[in-house]
């Protein structure tokens, strides 16, 4: 989604998705695309939609009754009560088993099911707005760092260059010494020379190492070594983009995902606080149950065919076992009630909680105001610094033509013997230092225009 807006400069060859790990020269959209994929940063944050997805699940889920079931089985040795018929039995061994079934449900609780749906689901919109917010912190972190390693590639080049020229003008000195002209301490200084600009050159492919590393972290490959950036042949350097009225940026920036998660914060408060008050109503909660139970020390009475109670000559009547299925279908039984809770007084701990949650709603609603002011602040400093940064750039365009100028020109008094070795290598720390600072102001100008392109293009990305 992000690479088909953002930091289109670029040109390469995409290879696809599948073989990019294996690929060393990569392109700015596909270490983008790469990374959205592959970031571990980033699927850590993807995981807080997952819990909201599964929060908004049960708020769906707790609508249904709740279902109970208990079963229990005991043995009981000595003076033992029968749960069955509550009378004790001396000296014996008396084993029992009970189970019972409960369905409850709340008829009336304050909508506070209803209210925890709907947070649900502003949850999960705002678990979502911070995952675009972090993919566009990741895509913004991935530019500046594959701009990092173009500057330190040019830079390599740069030094390389350098040495290349001193090691020229070392084969010069060393044929004027031979011949002669003039003395082996020139020699030595250009020798000097040649070595610090060696140094140089370690520190540039430094700096390139630590770039190349940064940006494989983010890619999450280790191959950094190996990195490769297209560098484009021509970056277009333009005032274009300064056309754009920080009014225009502003409106169309108030769909980022930052601005929406602020405003789904204020909403969020807002079901609490709805959430907080309905705990100051009565609830009022349906509950049925069924169950029986089963006692081996419990007996019946004995029957005739006609289903009168045989006795015995004594005139006492006779017990017979009790089947389990008789005593479970004897002894089942099943309820009905409805309760209702009205609270009065609880330390004012609900009134608090509405107090809490008007105060989070306020915060809320101030956090989203921060937000906008600082999204304005951006936006102003972005355009300032994109200016900032033509006009370095264009400066540090002129700088490198007078050094140019100015070395050419020290080389020919050098080699007509008007100038000093040392006056040579100033002219050429010069013009290094002023290519070096065009390098850096050209990529700080494309990495502040492609910001102003975020800003002016991301929501109308699909």
């Amino acid at each position: 989604m992000l690479n088909r807006i953002l930091f289109l400069f670029l040109a390469g060859v995409c290879l696809p998705i599948g073989k990019l790990q294996a690929q060393t020269v990569w392109t700015l959209d596909e270490c983008i695309a790469y990374a959205l994929s592959h970031n571990i940063s980033l699927k850590r944050q993807r995981l807080d939609i997952e819990e909201s997805r599964i929060t908004l699940q049960q708020s769906k889920l707790d609508y249904i009754p709740s279902v109970k079931a208990n079963s229990g089985y005991n043995v009981s040795v000595g003076r033992v009560l029968d749960p069955t018929t509550y009378s004790f039995i001396e000296n014996n061994t008396v084993s029992d088993f009970n189970a019972t079934a409960t369905v409850s449900t709340d008829l009336f609780a304050g909508f506070k099911k209803h209210y925890a749906k709907q947070r649900a689901e502003l949850a999960l919109k705002a678990a979502l707005a911070s995952s675009a917010q972090a993919e566009n912190d990741l895509a913004l972190n991935i530019t500046a760092a594959y701009l990092e390693v173009l500057l330190a590639d040019e830079s390599i080049g740069i030094a390389e260059h350098k040495i290349t020229i001193l090691q020229a003008q070392g084969q010069q000195t060393r044929q004027l010494v031979d011949a002669g002209k003039i003395t082996f301490g020139e020699l030595l200084q250009v020798q000097t020379q040649i070595a610090e600009a060696r140094t140089e050159l370690l520190s540039a492919q430094t700096r390139r190492e630590m770039a190349g590393l940064k940006i494989c972290q983010m890619l999450e490959i280790e191959e950094y070594d190996s990195f490769r950036a297209v560098n484009p042949e021509l970056i277009m350097i333009s005032e274009t983009i300064f056309t754009e009225d920080f009014d225009d940026l502003q409106a169309a920036t108030q769909s980022l995902p930052q601005i929406e998660r602020a405003e789904l914060e204020i909403e969020i408060a807002a079901k609490e606080l709805a959430t907080a008050k309905a705990a100051l109503y009565p609830t009022l909660i349906l509950t049925g149950g069924y169950g029986s139970s089963y006692s081996d020390a419990r007996q019946k009475v004995r029957t005739d065919a006609t289903g009168n109670p045989v006795m015995n000559v004594n005139n006492e009547l006779l017990y017979a076992n009790y089947p389990w299925l008789d005593q479970i279908r004897d002894n089942a039984s099943a309820y009905i009630s409805l309760s209702l809770n009205i609270p009065i007084f609880n330390g004012r701990q609900a009134k608090n909680k509405v107090r809490m949650s008007r105060i989070a709603q306020q915060r809320a609603e101030y956090n989203l105001l921060l937000a906008r002011k600082e999204l304005d602040k951006q936006i102003q400093q972005a355009l300032i610094d994109a200016r900032m940064a033509l006009q370095k750039y264009h400066a540090s365009q002129a700088n490198v033509s007078t050094n140019e100028e100015s070395f050419h020109y020290m080389r020919q008094k050098l080699d007509a013997g008007a100038a000093t070795y040392v006056d040579y290598q100033v002219a050429l720390d010069n013009l290094t230092k002023a290519q070096s600072q065009l390098l850096q102001s050209k990529y700080e100008y494309i990495m502040r225009k492609e910001i102003i392109r975020f800003y002016k293009f991301r929501t109308f990305a699909n």
